[in-house]
């Protein structure tokens, strides 16, 4: 008797199911953006504004998610094809993406197993004018808003995520400059996607503060951003190590002297000098290994003299510019901006 009941049980849950996939979705836009779902399979459909960053939260316990699939047009299939390499499966799920001229709109299909939030939020491109300190100070300007890094389109975007798209969030005008600098180096290289790594979390912390595994002791409000180096052996541009790492001293470790093996310097100087040249004045710091930094020293005034970068890209990457030697930085390279900390979208 027992087990008939749980296979009625079954059959109805089963039943409700399909009835959720076949209704209309729910709809979740600017205009409605937050949507409570139940627990079970819920289906919905987000529109995403022309001209923005935009991206879709799910909120819940930590193991909630038991599926999340997508449907539309290009944000669906970008969202579908970059997923970040490292995506967890946890809550909150993020989505982000970059619109165009046109409004989008993307379906999901969504299973938990208890009750979660949805949350679309979004920023116009043109969302990122610098306040003057004083009118942070006073109220009357807002800080820039904080966005997440948007899935690549395409391979001609030069970059891909390798953290859970929740930790890859930074401030819009870091978004744009980060995103410039990929695409020019990608044209000018052909070269395969260089990785993104940690940024922010969606909500301005260090990543994986939602977690209790705080990785970092910087990387708040959307100014710091981890990137893979730039490779030139058989492997991707990922987060990994070009080198024998070595204990330098007690708290040290860092690269032993001529082990740097598989690294496109070209390539990193030209997206730092790019990237410096986008953003001049706004790059504060670039941690990576001394060895490192003494090839892109090396290498920087040749691009210039090619006109491969110009003269605010020459400068921060000369002896006394903005690469800063920095132990535990053999296998990624992490870039400071200037300016306020972001404020954050999501409620």
């Amino acid at each position: 008797m027992m087990r008939r009941r749980a296979a009625v049980l079954t059959l109805v849950s089963l039943a409700a199911s399909v009835r959720a996939a076949a209704s209309e979705p729910e709809v979740v836009s600017l205009a409605r953006p937050r949507l409570d779902l139940p627990a079970g399979r819920s289906r919905i459909a987000v529109e995403l504004p022309e001209s923005s960053f935009a991206s879709l939260g799910i909120f819940g316990p930590t193991h909630a998610l038991l599926g999340l699939s997508l449907s539309g047009d290009e944000a669906a299939r970008a969202l579908r094809r970059s997923a970040p390499l490292d995506e967890d499966g946890l809550l909150p799920r993020t989505l982000s993406v970059r619109t165009d001229d046109a409004a989008e709109r993307v379906e999901l299909i969504v299973e938990v197993t208890d009750p979660v939030r949805v949350e679309l939020v979004a920023a116009p491109l043109s969302d990122d004018v610098e306040p003057t300190p004083k009118g942070l100070k006073t109220g009357t300007e807002k800080a820039r808003p904080l966005v997440g890094l948007p899935v690549p389109s395409s391979p001609k975007d030069g970059y891909m995520l390798a953290s859970a798209a929740r930790y890859v969030f930074v401030r819009i005008d870091v978004a744009r400059s980060l995103i410039t600098a990929f695409e020019k180096t990608r044209k000018r290289f052909s070269s395969d996607p260089i990785c993104v790594s940690d940024a922010s979390q969606w909500n301005g912390k260090r990543p994986k503060t939602d977690i209790g595994d705080i990785r970092h002791i910087s990387h708040e409000g959307g100014c710091d951003v981890d990137l893979g180096i730039p490779a030139n052996d058989t492997f991707p541009s990922s987060v990994r190590e070009h080198c024998r790492g070595v204990r330098l001293e007690v708290d040290r470790f860092g690269c032993a002297p001529g082990t740097a093996k598989g690294v496109d310097f070209e390539r990193l100087a030209f997206f730092l000098g790019t990237l410096a040249d986008e953003a001049p004045g706004r790059i504060v710091k670039v941690f990576l290994d001394d060895v490192y930094r003494r090839e892109v020293v090396r290498v920087a005034p040749s691009l210039h003299e090619r006109g491969f970068i110009k003269d605010a890209g020459v400068l921060a990457l000369a002896e006394d510019g903005v690469l800063v030697a920095s132990p535990w930085h053999t296998d990624h390279v992490h870039v400071r901006f200037a300016g306020e900390q972001a404020r954050t979208l999501f409620g």
